[in-house]
C-alpha cells in the first residue's frame, strides 16, 4: 500500500493508506512510513514546526511548495505514480551509496509533501527508484538525521514513547497567509539501535 496524507487525515492527526502498485516493494521504514498506516495520535505535539526547510543537494525543498518537477530537473529520476487522480501518490526516490532518499507528493497538484530519508538501499531498484547523482548524497532537514544518535533528537524535540519502533512528533500552527487555515507538519523517525536509521518529514495545509 503506498500512503497519502489527506486533508482530512491532517485534521485528526492520521495517516492513511492507498493501493500500491504490484511491481514496487518498499524495505522495512518506507512500508511502515511511506505506505503504511501509521497514526499520530500520540505523537508528542510540538509548539513550532520542526523543520522549516529541507537541503538536497543543490536543492532546497519547501514542502508544498517545491513540485517534483524542480526535483527531477536537479537530479533526474522517474516520476512515479500510483492510484487515481487526486488520490494517489507521486513520487522520485533515489539510490545514494548508503541510502534511498524519496520525495513524494500526496495531492494532484504535484508538490512535494513529504521528504523520506533511510540507511538501506536494498529494495531501491523495485522501488522504482534512480541512482543518485554525486550531487545527491544525503539530505539535511536542519535537525538530527541519519546517522545521529537518537538521543541528540530526542534532546532537541523531547522524549516519546516509541509506536512499533517508530518515534513521531507533530505540530499544528496557523498559516502565515491566513488564519483560516492551519499547517500540520509532522516527524517520524526509527532508531532501532539507539542511532537514527530512517527519518521522514510530511506536511500538508488545511482550513
Amino acid at each position: 500500500m503506498l500512503l497519502r496524507l489527506t486533508f482530512a487525515a491532517a485534521a485528526c492527526c492520521t495517516l492513511s493508506s492507498a493501493v500500491l502498485a504490484d511491481e514496487f516493494a518498499f524495505s522495512d521504514f518506507a512500508e511502515t512510513v511511506v505506505i503504511g498506516s501509521v497514526s499520530l495520535d500520540n505523537a508528542r505535539a510540538l509548539p513550532a514546526q520542526p523543520v522549516s526547510t529541507i537541503t538536497a543537494g543543490k536543492l532546497t525543498v519547501t514542502l508544498e511548495k517545491t513540485r517534483l518537477e524542480d526535483v527531477q530537473v536537479a537530479f533526474g529520476g522517474t516520476i512515479q505514480n500510483d492510484g487515481e487522480a487526486g488520490n494517489g501518490i507521486t513520487w522520485l526516490c533515489y539510490a545514494a551509496a548508503d541510502a534511498t532518499l524519496w520525495f513524494s507528493a500526496f495531492t494532484g497538484d504535484g508538490t512535494v509533501s513529504q521528504v523520506t530519508s533511510e540507511a538501506d538501499t536494498t529494495h531501491a531498484a523495485t522501488s522504482g527508484c534512480s541512482q543518485a547523482p554525486a550531487a545527491l548524497t544525503v539530505i539535511d532537514y536542519g535537525i538530527p538525521g541519519l546517522g545521529a544518535p537518537l538521543a541528540d533528537f530526542t534532546a532537541k524535540f523531547g522524549k516519546v514513547e516509541d509506536d512499533v519502533g517508530l518515534y513521531s512528533y507533530s505540530s499544528e500552527v496557523t498559516a502565515p497567509e491566513s488564519a483560516d487555515f492551519r499547517i500540520f507538519q509532522y516527524v517520524i523517525v526509527i532508531a532501532p539501535a539507539g542511532t537514527i536509521s530512517g527519518i521522514t518529514v510530511g506536511q500538508a495545509t488545511s482550513n
